[in-house]
């Protein structure tokens, strides 16, 4: 895995965008298209999962089956690859395939900050793969102060960043799973319509993804998503400076 990663880690110049969970009453949200295999059809991806935050097998495998459903809205099927663990899969020992994604679920930095983020997705012009990784140690300090499942949340993360590396861009939806901006009251409503990819970001998956990715920079991007973390924030909208609406 370390080559894997570090293969990102030496990219120069890269265009961050972020997008803060504001902890503050979200506004009106509109449901989104109904989708159905005659509008988009269905499309599966390979996820290599390497799970190294000490997170419990149970707790991981519920944070998959939620990232799981929420890409089946966007008519995606998962084939995850867990490679860590006490059963690693073979498939992790072999070379990557050209369409193959990671997924890396690790502790955070200093989640106590203002802009802790709770992931971030790598982009690269050109290629079909990509790198997504949730910090779980801020993801569960959100759900605490949220009052929410840590697994739930946890998984919605996960798909967001996996769902920015289908699309090939760091760009947000106005609503739905990709939107920019997030707040406690919006994860303790749990409306299905919060936490569902929109009919554009699935049209958006479906574009061919070398001329999508070549689109825009030439460098690698990150895409971090950021959360306010305590006290006043609780109250006060939380913003991150550059993120693409």
């Amino acid at each position: 895995m370390s080559s894997t990663v570090s293969a990102f880690s030496v990219a120069r110049h890269r265009t961050m965008c972020r997008f803060a969970l504001i902890l503050a009453a979200a506004g009106a949200c509109t449901t989104p298209a109904n989708l159905t295999a005659a509008d988009s059809p269905r499309t599966t991806i390979t996820v290599r999962v390497y799970q190294i935050a000490g997170v419990p097998h149970a707790l991981e495998h519920r944070a998959l089956a939620e990232a799981e459903a929420v890409l089946q809205s966007a008519l995606v099927d998962v084939s995850w690859q867990e490679c860590t663990g006490p059963n690693p899969s073979a498939a992790c020992h072999v070379p990557r395939g050209p369409s193959e994604l990671l997924l890396i679920v690790r502790e955070g930095a200093d989640c106590q900050a203002a802009s802790a983020p709770l992931g971030e997705a790598f982009l690269v012009p050109g290629a079909s793969d990509g790198l997504a990784t949730v910090y779980f140690s801020c993801v569960a300090q959100l759900a605490a102060r949220a009052k929410t499942d840590v697994a739930v949340l946890l998984g919605r993360v996960a798909a967001h960043e996996l769902g920015h590396l289908m699309i090939g861009t760091p760009t947000h939806s106005h609503h739905g799973v990709m939107r920019p901006f997030w707040g406690p009251d919006e994860l303790r409503r749990n409306r299905a319509a919060d936490w569902a990819f929109t009919a554009k970001d699935v049209a958006a998956m479906r574009e061919p993804r070398l001329e999508h990715r070549t689109e825009g920079v030439g460098s690698a991007t990150a895409c971090q998503i950021t959360g306010a973390t305590q006290g006043a924030a609780d109250k006060s909208p939380a913003r991150l400076d550059g993120s693409p609406r």
